[in-house]
């Protein structure tokens, strides 16, 4: 759930000098305290729950939300399917690679904004009992006892289309501590 900002790798949970840490499981670039981070991650998850951003896509939920997803899925099929037709044509040699170079990232572009569209629509189950004011979700989210339905619940909120995935800087100065939340960052779609 939690990555590594510098080689995007996952952080693993451990123990250093007896304490509870988060490092970089490749390469060790980053070390975290486990508890900071955590408490970091649920605020995000809160306020992401608590927005009204998220309220209104659930609004949506009914019969326009599965007109428009529907909309959207026949958009993402027929971009998904421009694409394989440039790489067959280009492939047959009917386009040129400057050609078909010039053209891809804008339908790339276009899937992207369309899946990000839909993933925001699409509000999986699992997280609909949750969402309202912050006290709520706060309260609900104290309430769940099962380790295995809150990991899923941080992975489907702290994901690149919802609320953005969390990754950890180095510290900017080496062997110095520095809080948590002077290195954590949020990342939203693909860079």
């Amino acid at each position: 759930i939690i990555r590594c900002d510098v080689c995007s790798g996952p952080l693993s949970a451990g123990t250093l000098r007896g304490k509870s840490m988060y490092r970089c499981a490749p390469q060790g670039c980053v070390f975290v305290r486990k508890d900071e981070a955590d408490a970091l991650g649920m605020r995000r998850i809160v306020d992401y729950l608590s927005s009204e951003k998220v309220h209104a896509g659930l609004q949506h939920a009914g019969e326009q939300a599965a007109e428009e997803l529907s909309k959207l899925d026949e958009q993402i099929a027929r971009e998904e399917g421009e694409l394989a037709k440039l790489k067959s044509r280009t492939k047959a040699g009917e386009l040129t690679i400057d050609f078909a170079a010039s053209v891809e990232p804008g339908i790339r572009a276009r899937l992207i904004d369309l899946s990000t569209r839909r993933q925001e629509l699409a509000v999986p189950s699992e997280l609909r009992g949750l969402i309202g004011s912050r006290e709520e979700v706060e309260a609900r989210l104290a309430g769940i006892d099962d380790i295995v339905r809150l990991r899923r619940i941080a992975q489907l909120v702290l994901d690149r289309t919802r609320a953005g995935e969390m990754r950890i800087e180095p510290s900017p100065s080496r062997g110095h501590r520095v809080p948590v939340k002077d290195r954590t960052v949020f990342r939203r779609n693909p860079r």
